[in-house]
């Protein structure tokens, strides 16, 4: 019992140390390397930031009390969110969701993007890890919706962005590659 009380100890000195060394990088969300930068405005659109798990679970039928009644998976999911935003402060990590704000058919057009700064990732990881401190386009030529998507990776001052894309119609998939055409 003694032995896993002194393991416990050192692991806080550890972990306290380590807050301690790792020093913040100064990215930040407005930077022109921040993947922000790459989120477009389409008109006609709603666009929703996916920002965090529980957010994401809740959407998906994940109901917060299930979340909620079990606190080591709530613990989990804080930390995760905690990670998450702290790569959207650095400029590292972001998505979206884009929806037809009126849909002309019973079928609306949605879209999704992420877009990672794979060096702002790097450069941050254990920083907010440690929460001390973020290709082409494949379109359907036919005039009913289909689906499109579309990757790739750019390098914008020294920094390497890479993203995804997917919607259910090529008009999102070719606003979403705009930003990337450099």
């Amino acid at each position: 019992m003694r032995k896993i009380g002194l393991i416990a100890l050192l692991l806080g000195v550890l972990l306290l140390a380590a807050c301690q060394v790792v020093p913040a990088t100064g990215d930040t969300a407005s930077d022109p390397e921040a993947v922000q930068q790459f989120l477009v405005t389409i008109p006609g659109y709603t666009a929703t930031e996916a920002t965090n798990v529980t957010e994401a679970l809740t959407q998906a039928g994940v109901g917060a009390s299930l979340i909620g009644g079990n606190l080591p998976l709530a613990g989990m999911i804080a930390k995760l969110d905690n990670m998450i935003q702290c790569y959207r402060d650095v400029g590292a990590l972001s998505a979206r969701v884009y929806t037809e704000t009126t849909p002309a058919s019973a079928i609306p057009k949605v879209g999704a993007i992420a877009v990672i700064n794979e060096t702002r990732l790097g450069r941050n990881l254990v920083a907010c890890a440690l929460n001390t401190a973020s290709g082409g386009a494949i379109q359907a030529q036919s005039a009913d919706p289909q689906p499109c998507g579309g990757s790739g990776s750019i390098e914008v001052n020294g920094e390497k962005i890479s993203y995804v894309y997917g919607a259910t119609a090529p008009e999102l998939c070719v606003a979403f590659q705009q930003p990337f055409n450099r």
